[in-house]
């Protein structure tokens, strides 16, 4: 199924869960492509990106219940050699 273009993605999630340091190692590894909690809106917009071209499956774990997962590849940010933000 494809996920609506329009559907919500809270900003809380991306910055206190997945980009939150002292929380899990999910930061340590979306850190070493270059998402921080400083530029939570650019793994949004790759968030969004996988989303446009994906359809999520629906998966049944008997621990958390029902979810949807979405498969894709987040592409890595880095800062360019002067310093001046995030390329591709």
């Amino acid at each position: 199924m494809k996920v609506p273009a329009d559907s919500i993605i809270a900003r809380e999630k991306i910055s206190g869960y997945l980009l939150r340091q002292d929380r899990n190692d999910k930061s340590a590894f979306l850190a070493s492509g270059g998402f921080t909690a400083m530029n939570a809106d650019l793994l949004s917009a790759e968030i969004r990106a996988i989303l446009r071209g994906a359809d999520a499956t629906q998966v049944d774990d008997p621990k958390f219940g029902r979810y949807y997962e979405i498969v894709g590849l987040l592409r890595a940010r880095r800062e360019s050699a002067c310093g001046s933000g995030p390329s591709e």
